[in-house]
């Protein structure tokens, strides 16, 4: 046998026989134990799609489930528009769900970034969302209502009404105006106007007759008054 046909005999059977067998002697030594993991742990989380109010606390929750178990599950978050995470261990509450809350004081407008990783026992990691392209929930302001204010109307305040007892009351005196002389010694007037009339009738009498000649007639008057 030449050299040449040496040569292409060996190449025919690296070729045809070493070959194909090789891979299958390699993945027998290769061949990791029946007990190893290789299964990255599932996370189930949707965003909320409303908007979380400014100032308060927000959860975020997923479920996360693993054919062997899980390890840690952690919550990295910011603010929307900031490059530093920060980063919170979620805690399992009920079966396979985990829970995480983001404080109030990081719950600002415009909205909050985050993303969920989730570990197994074997080192197998997965991740809900990444740090370049984060799940985002926007952060709305609080509005208040306004409530009308109402106009108080003023009250005049009156004057309280205090009733005075008969007992107190003051009695009205009707004021009489003073009497004068004339009206008090009415009587005594009287008495002279008698005189007077008594004086004239007698006068009137004499002149007569002495015209006749004879002696004047005398007579007598009768006053009478109440006494004083």
């Amino acid at each position: 046998m030449s050299k040449k046909a040496l040569v292409l005999s060996i190449i025919a059977i690296y070729t045809f026989i070493i070959i194909p067998v090789a891979p299958a002697v390699w993945a027998q030594d290769l061949k990791l134990p029946p007990d190893s993991d290789r299964t990255p742990p599932v996370i189930q989380h949707q965003p909320q799609d409303r908007s979380a109010p400014s100032g308060n606390p927000l959860l975020i929750e997923a479920t996360v489930t693993d054919n062997a178990a899980v390890s840690e599950v952690t919550l990295y978050y910011r603010v929307m528009g900031n490059v530093e995470y920060f980063n919170f261990s979620m805690k399992q509450t009920k079966g396979d769900l985990y829970s995480a809350t983001i404080p109030a004081e990081d719950v600002i407008e415009p909205g909050m970034e985050y993303y969920i990783q989730a570990a197994d026992k074997a080192g197998n990691v997965v991740l809900r969302g990444f740090s370049f392209s984060p799940l985002v929930v926007t952060v709305a302001p609080v509005l208040f209502p306004v409530q009308p204010v109402e106009k108080k109307e003023e009250k005049v305040k009156e004057a309280p009404v205090v009733e005075v007892p008969p007992a107190e009351r003051p009695l009205l005196k009707t004021e009489e105006k003073p009497k004068g002389w004339a009206e008090k010694n009415w009587w005594i007037l009287a008495i002279l106007g008698g005189v007077v009339v008594a004086a004239a009738a007698g006068g009137g009498g004499g002149g007569g007759g002495g015209n006749g000649g004879g002696a004047p007639t005398t007579g007598s008057v009768s006053i009478s008054g109440p006494l004083p």
